[in-house]
């Protein structure tokens, strides 16, 4: 896997900040909005999100210099995701993460899903620690939000959806710096869009497709992994 490709996903998966005070510049109320998106998509049985991070050199590009290709399903509580190198597995008895490059492969219980899990981000942190919001339209029947921060690793998050069903089409993650400045191959405040390419709603999924039984083997309550996985790690947080 690119190096940058893996550090930008680690930052997007580690996104923390100091909470601010956030300025709203809109009519539009990001909190109600919200929490329309988390219903549609609660109101929602069986999905499939079919995504492309497309990275970019810079703010202003049009021009992706790398692309890679990701898939979220969900029927109900059970959960499979697979970009990366890497798939997660969540049903109502495990909660998985399988990391293909590294040959890690980590089994906890499961937790009940939360809004980052359904919408991508978390909503509650995004309206504490930004520091201002800007509604924006003019986007070919899309609407969105733009969210700025003073400091940390974004400037900018753009989350575009659509108006008529809430459901998002893309983020954007903007950010403040080059990931590695001694590179001198490495963009100068590169992006990240993160586009919704298909959604299907009630789709045909797979047997057997949130089943942890393909990587683990459990005798009389005790997990270990399957020949298929016997030269992978296992991290048992389940005890």
């Amino acid at each position: 896997m690119n190096g940058f490709v893996k550090i930008c996903n680690c930052y997007i998966l580690t996104f923390t900040y100091v909470a601010f005070s956030c300025e709203f510049l809109l009519a539009q109320n990001p909190t109600d909005d919200f929490n329309k998106m988390l219903e549609s998509y609660l109101a929602i049985d069986k999905i499939r999100i079919e995504q492309e991070y497309r990275y970019y050199r810079n703010y202003a590009t049009t021009e992706a210099y790398q692309t890679e290709n990701g898939v979220l399903i969900r029927e109900k509580e059970n959960l499979y995701s697979n970009s990366f190198d890497i798939e997660r597995i969540m049903n109502s008895k495990y909660m998985m993460l399988i990391d293909h490059e590294m040959k890690i492969i980590a089994v906890k219980k499961p937790e009940n899903l939360k809004k980052k899990d359904l919408l991508s981000f978390n909503t509650d942190s995004l309206l504490m620690f930004c520091n201002r919001v800007e509604y924006l339209t003019q986007l070919g029947g899309l609407v969105g939000y733009r969210f700025s921060f003073s400091w940390g690793k974004y400037e900018y998050l753009d989350i575009i959806y659509n108006p008529s069903t809430y459901l998002i089409n893309k983020t954007v993650w903007y950010f403040r710096q080059p990931f590695s400045p001694n590179e001198k191959d490495q963009p100068t405040k590169p992006r990240i869009e993160i586009v919704n390419t298909k959604i299907l709603i009630d789709p045909d999924i797979e047997n057997n497709k949130f089943s942890t039984l393909r990587y683990l083997s459990i005798v009389n309550g005790n997990i270990a992994l399957t020949s298929a996985y016997s030269d992978y790690k296992l991290i048992n947080y389940i005890r």
